[in-house]
């Protein structure tokens, strides 16, 4: 995927050139979404609540009872 600058959708089955097009997914972004599957559950945590989202792009939800 990054040497190649193409990803395949898993829900299209289109391929997809890396920065090309609105809002363009980058080699950066790929190698993110790698690096943050990879996170264990405790740094997965600490990198939802700085980024504001979970691991599937969803909005973080955190709160106190």
């Amino acid at each position: 995927r990054l040497i190649s600058g193409e990803i395949v959708s898993s829900t299209t089955g289109k391929t997809i050139t890396l920065g090309k097009g609105y809002k363009p997914t980058t080699r950066l972004d790929v190698l993110g979404r790698f690096i943050k599957s990879k996170e264990n559950p405790i740094i997965s945590f600490a990198t939802g609540l700085l980024d504001g989202r979970d691991a599937m792009g969803k909005e973080f939800y955190f709160a106190f009872k």
